[in-house]
């Protein structure tokens, strides 16, 4: 994480994110009890790519949150799914606006994965989503339904 190219550099950052995204994977594989240590790390780092200007890196990221949940977001204990649903749930914020898109679609993974396991986790989250949805001029409220 201390190597993380810049945030509007798309091809480096593209490529690093892809690379993390293989190996939290992959340690999640080959040590489940490791890869809670490092996903919210992760998790972090990724959202901190939704304010980039380039779409490309906004994508990757989501993409990237969206497999590694998918691959090993399932087995999480309530401690880390806790704050990982804390960490994606930042991106419901208007700093974010500008990738809600992909931070819904994330959204609608997250809560499917960690919601399945650790469903009281999510009450923070899911209270920030309805207060979205329910403001002025908001734009997504199909993509909100969907989670």
């Amino acid at each position: 994480y201390d190597y993380k190219p810049g945030l509007n550099d798309t091809g480096p950052m593209v490529a690093w994110l892809a690379t993390m995204q293989e190996g939290i994977i992959n340690l999640g594989i080959n040590s489940p009890d490791l890869v809670e240590s490092h996903l919210p790390r992760f998790c972090q780092a990724a959202i901190e790519c939704w304010l980039s200007d380039r779409g490309e890196v906004v994508r990757a990221a989501g993409l990237a949150v969206k497999a590694v949940l998918g691959e090993v977001g399932r087995g999480l204990g309530k401690v880390v799914a806790g704050k990982v649903a804390d960490i994606l749930g930042e991106g419901v914020k208007y700093q974010y606006s500008g990738a809600w898109q992909t931070v819904l679609g994330v959204l609608v993974i997250a809560v499917e994965v960690i919601g399945g396991n650790q469903p009281d986790t999510l009450k923070n989250l899911l209270i920030s989503l309805a207060q979205l949805r329910g403001s002025n001029n908001f734009s997504f409220e199909a993509e909100v339904d969907l989670v």
